[in-house]
């Protein structure tokens, strides 16, 4: 399983997407933007899950663990 770069997904996404995306996951394009993309804070349970659910609109084939490995790969 490849690692999943959210970083590169994030900015491979249209401004429109990146709001529909925030919208979706209960968060903020700003919130993504500092805290996310360049992984400086682990998001809550509730908003990992949210925003998985968000990506896979865009990736359906996006695994899980591949999804989560990148918030732990710092940590």
């Amino acid at each position: 399983m490849s690692q999943f770069d959210f970083k590169k997904f994030w900015q491979g996404l249209s401004t429109d997407e990146r709001k529909q995306l925030a919208e979706d996951a209960g968060t903020t394009t700003n919130f993504i933007k500092v805290h996310l993309v360049y992984n400086r804070r682990m998001p809550t349970k509730d908003l990992m899950n949210s925003l998985y659910e968000a990506c896979r609109v865009h990736d359906p084939e996006l695994a899980k663990e591949s999804f989560i490995g990148f918030f732990y790969a710092s940590a």
